[in-house]
């Protein structure tokens, strides 16, 4: 608890950690009733977030009324809070930091979301923010990590506040940790391995891509790979099939670590038996199904709507996050007692062939699966071009005639199609490690057929498609 009892956080602070602290061992146990925790948190927040002038204006005079008249909780839920507006990214964009309560030299740190496919969605944080997210990630990753451990955080986001989080998340449990930065442009990871060799690093955290780089690297120059006892995934769409490889790689244990953005915080944080938890005490969720928003409490899928009920200074209110996840409230071996939530990705992570939609974890499920073990696959890249589908691989060493031949025919059989050729590369593009800035689909399917999907991009990025373009059009010419 080295974080709680700072020095530098003021001694009101410090009774809001213990109390948010108190407050979440309760929830997660059953100790309170988590329905009226959330009415009272919601009625509160909707009310306070009449200060943002984003809410003043996009709430008409007469709901603004009945929000601050209201002081029943139970009714504002079920019969105010459902004629509030459902917002989506173009919105707190269009507002920016108007959706703030305070005054921006109020806040502790300034951060954005990465911006890539739009102009960046201010984040900022204050002590409270940190406080509470901080907690709830703490108690529930606590079950597994434990002093001793040290910690490389591996998270390409100088702008974004996932990095300085999970090092206070660090302290919380009192690990030690390290967070370099990684050159997209050259690629260069031996600091980081050696790094990673004298600290003893047993635990990593970031991206799935980050941590398959290293192994990617590592093996073409003959370095020491890394071996780890856990590692937590962040900011990618990571399969069961992507996660069970890079088990066999570390030797070690692994999950996605957690689930949220930088302008909603964190959703869920997983625990022991990698369940990843829904923090109900700082979320009001809903689902959109159908058309119609429903509550999860009885399971199920749908695109989720996200209520941030801790996030008093820089409020959402029913934001709709795109993100499709399946509700699960039964019991969880771990012992918490908070319900489950599994991110299923978003329509855009589907790659369309003609009618057919292939998503991530179908290709997945073969590329890391038992059957081409011997070499490994390390990693891949999609082209499209014309009517033809070109696959590049990265492996341990080069495969046999068989072996390709045997993976040929098993994406041919996927994607019903005979325009299928897997090419092994040395290296693939820089652009494949880029999933936590731009998505799966945009940094794992170079679409020739649909280059005006990066048109959207900023110049950097833009490069970076560009030449990943012109690296595997050489291949091309190759075969």
């Amino acid at each position: 608890m080295d974080f709680i009892n700072s020095s530098l956080i003021e001694n009101d602070f410090r009774v809001y950690a213990y109390s948010h602290l108190d407050e979440f061992r309760r929830v997660s146990k059953k100790e309170i009733d988590i329905y009226t925790l959330k009415r009272n948190k919601l009625l509160k927040l909707v009310k306070n977030a009449l200060k943002a002038p984003m809410y003043q204006e996009i709430y008409s005079a007469d709901l603004k009324k009945e929000i601050i008249e209201c002081n029943d909780p139970v009714y504002f839920e079920n019969s105010i809070f459902p004629k509030l507006s459902i917002i989506d990214k173009k919105i707190i964009l269009d507002y920016g930091i108007k959706g703030s309560t305070i005054p921006i030299n109020e806040f502790y740190h300034y951060y954005e979301s990465s911006g890539t496919t739009g102009n960046p969605v201010p984040a900022p944080k204050t002590k409270v923010d940190y406080i509470w997210n901080t907690t709830n990630i703490g108690e529930m990753w606590s079950g597994f990590l434990k002093k001793g451990d040290v910690a490389i955080i591996l998270i390409n986001n100088p702008f974004g506040p996932a990095p300085y989080q999970m090092e206070k998340i660090m302290e919380y449990i009192g690990i030690m940790s390290y967070r370099p930065y990684v050159d997209n442009l050259t690629g260069r990871h031996d600091r980081i391995l050696r790094l990673m060799e004298e600290t003893k690093t047993n635990v990593y955290i970031g991206p799935p891509s980050g941590l398959m780089e290293l192994f990617e690297y590592a093996n073409r120059n003959n370095l020491p790979k890394p071996r780890l006892d856990k590692f937590l995934l962040l900011g990618e769409q990571s399969g069961m099939s992507f996660l069970n490889r890079l088990e066999q790689l570390t030797g070690g244990w692994g999950s996605v670590g957690s689930y949220g953005s930088s302008e909603t915080s964190t959703i869920t944080a997983t625990c022991k038996d990698k369940k990843l938890h829904v923090f109900e005490n700082s979320q009001y969720l809903e689902l959109l199904k159908e058309n119609n928003i429903v509550k999860p409490k009885d399971g199920g899928s749908g695109e989720l709507i996200v209520t941030t009920l801790d996030f008093l200074s820089k409020p959402l209110i029913r934001y709709n996050t795109g993100d499709l996840v399946d509700f699960d409230f039964s019991k969880c071996p771990c012992g918490c007692e908070l319900p489950t939530l599994q991110t299923l990705g978003r329509s855009i992570d589907v790659i369309n062939f003609g009618r057919k939609g292939i998503n991530q974890e179908m290709i997945e499920e073969i590329l890391w699966s038992d059957d081409f073990i011997d070499p490994i696959i390390f990693n891949y890249i999609v082209l499209l071009k014309d009517d033809d589908i070109f696959i590049f691989i990265t492996t341990s060493e080069s495969p046999s005639e068989e072996w390709s031949n045997r993976l040929n025919n098993r994406l041919k059989t996927l994607m019903r199609s005979e325009n299928i050729l897997v090419k092994v590369v040395g290296k693939l593009p820089p652009l494949n490690s880029l999933g936590g800035y731009i998505r799966w689909k945009l940094s794992r399917v170079l679409d020739l057929n649909e280059q005006k999907n990066w048109l959207k991009l900023p110049e950097p990025l833009k490069e970076m498609v560009y030449a990943s373009f012109e690296q595997l059009n050489k291949e091309l010419i190759k075969l």
